[in-house]
């Protein structure tokens, strides 16, 4: 299952991705909705004229089939220095019934209320 999340949300982006650059991949299967919904954590490379490092990024997939799956818009978590210090940051997604929390460290995740999963116009 995972194998085919990850090759889903990949096949999926714009912008070809690496494995490397997946930080965590969680659907929400199960959890009690009618609505299938897919988190993608990754980095891309990031610099803004003073900082140099890695941008964290969520997406998220509405739906599993291909020809009618939306996604919402991109979500940023964070700009860190090394993939190392993103993976100990978010590397980690867990859908509860409520929404979608992504973070490794306690209390400092980034929380998605399944009420703002709207697909982009």
């Amino acid at each position: 299952m995972i194998g085919y999340g990850t090759g889903a949300v990949l096949g999926i982006r714009k912008h070809s991705l690496g494995l490397g650059d997946t930080l965590a991949v969680a659907w929400s299967d199960g959890v009690g909705d009618a609505t299938i919904y897919g988190a993608h954590v990754y980095v891309e490379p990031h610099m803004d004229g003073k900082t140099r490092g890695l941008a964290v990024r969520l997406r998220v997939f509405i739906g599993r089939d291909k020809r009618t799956q939306r996604f919402t818009a991109r979500h940023e978590l964070g700009v860190v220095g090394t993939h190392a210090e993103a993976l100990s940051k978010w590397g980690r997604a867990a859908w509860s019934a409520d929404g979608l929390r992504v973070g490794a460290v306690p209390g400092a995740e980034f929380f998605l209320p399944k009420e703002r999963l709207v697909p982009q116009p």
